[in-house]
């Protein structure tokens, strides 16, 4: 699906309920914009994808949640913003940035929970570099705030 196409369906979508939209983009690297489909370089085509999308949330003023792949080197610890590696273009366009990661020591009960920690690396509103443990539960798809 092209930007383009995905902002019809918002507006539309908006225009029959009334209500206003919430995005959720799973892995923004496979996003595509028409014109820039014929690039093979993946930051061009990440770098338009972003700029189109805050243009869409901003004009519709609606939030946007994308997810992003980052660098192999930050799978399982804490990260920065030079974690985006080629998806760099994040950093400029987001408003918040935010890492998930498993807690180093946490293995995989029997259970199904596991602690995952998620990090605010960038926040363009308000204060940044706060860490919220969390416990994810596997089975119930859910996560909660561990105090």
């Amino acid at each position: 699906m092209t930007v383009s196409e995905l902002s019809s369906q918002l507006k539309e979508g908006r225009e029959r309920t009334g209500l206003q939209p919430i995005l959720f983009i799973d892995y923004l690297q496979i996003m595509d914009v028409a014109d820039t489909s014929a690039s093979n370089d993946e930051r061009i085509i990440v770098k338009e994808v972003l700029k189109r999308l805050r243009t869409i949330a901003l004009k519709y003023n609606f939030p946007i949640f994308a997810v992003s792949t980052i660098s192999r080197s930050f799978y399982n610890r804490s990260a920065d913003l030079t974690a985006l590696g080629s998806s760099a273009f994040i950093e400029y366009n987001a408003d918040t940035v935010l890492h998930m990661c498993r807690e180093k020591s946490d293995s995989e009960e029997d259970d199904g929970k596991r602690t995952i920690l998620l990090s605010n690396i960038k926040n363009r509103y308000g204060d940044s570099e706060r860490t919220t443990k969390l416990s994810y539960d596997a089975r119930r798809a859910t996560f909660t705030e561990v105090f």
